[in-house]
């Protein structure tokens, strides 16, 4: 298996690019949009094309690398008892993630902004959640896991030779991207566990889609939650104890299938940069 990776500046510079032209993008569209209609389908379709507008960047430097996308994407393949791990993993992951949520919101009063931003996702219609399902599980963890995990991770890891700093650098540009909720320092633990947790998932299975699927479900509760209640963030309270045995049940499905793909070695690129072009990479794998 060949995989191109970019020099960690370079690929450091093209994420910082990525994200300028998503916000720039989501900026520009949200003022027309409102300037036009008041629609929120309309407001959900300015969220797929500004996610899409981050891949301008990523495509230009490639048409001048002349290289293909297909040649960055790490795509090892995974067995299907390996598939069911990841989703156990997943589910053990959010679960957790959960319970750490609710200890966090005990010590923090949620704005009135963040819960403003939740309620105007709120759907009205079929199209408006329809769009907002295409916006969120699709378009967001694909783009979104491309640039941070497939592009940016691999370039760290194949500079530092290690996971660890491979995941700490684009999980604090991913918690960066999503600006809305740094201001509640929930919500931003809860972002960087969550990218530190993709990334893992990533350095272990050598497969962009296993993170891809693990942030589409992530999402995909969410979105199920905000449509079930406005007023409660997650399946664990703190006021009713018989809840938590929900966290317990994700730190039992976290810690066995955790421990089987920590077996695993991890995914590290093994390349040779000269001139700011990478020669490929091999990796425990390989041949």
């Amino acid at each position: 298996m060949k995989l191109s990776i970019l020099a960690k500046n370079e690929a450091i510079l093209l994420t910082i690019s990525c994200l300028f032209a998503g916000f720039f993008a989501s900026g520009i569209l949200h003022m027309v949009i409102s300037r036009l209609t008041s629609s929120q389908a309309a407001e959900n379709m300015g969220l797929i094309l500004g996610e899409a507008a981050m891949l301008l960047p990523l495509f230009f430097a490639l048409r001048l690398r002349q290289q293909r996308l297909k040649t960055f994407i790490p795509w090892r393949p995974l067995s299907r008892s390996k598939w069911l791990t990841v989703i156990i993993f997943g589910v053990g992951a959010l679960l957790i993630l959960d319970g750490v949520s609710a200890i966090l919101d005990q010590f923090f009063t949620i704005p009135e902004w963040l819960q403003s931003m939740e309620e105007g996702l709120l759907w009205h219609s079929n199209l408006e959640l329809i769009l907002l399902i295409i916006a969120g599980v699709i378009v967001a963890p694909i783009i979104e896991e491309l640039i941070f995990r497939g592009l940016l991770q691999q370039a760290m890891a194949g500079h530092y030779q290690v996971l660890l700093p491979a995941l700490v650098g684009p999980a604090v540009f991913f918690t960066i991207f999503h600006v809305q909720y740094l201001l509640y320092p929930p919500a931003a633990i809860e972002l960087l566990l969550l990218a530190l947790t993709f990334g893992w998932i990533m350095g272990k299975t050598g497969n962009l889609l296993a993170p891809i699927l693990m942030h589409a479900l992530n999402n995909l509760v969410s979105l199920v939650w905000l449509g079930v209640s406005i007023d409660s963030y997650g399946l664990i309270r703190t006021d009713d104890p018989g809840t938590w045995g929900w966290f317990f049940l994700g730190a039992i499905l976290m810690s066995a299938a955790g421990w089987q793909l920590n077996k695993e070695p991890d995914f590290i690129p093994f390349a040779i940069i000269s001139d700011g072009k990478p020669a490929g990479f091999r990796d425990k794998y390989s041949s």
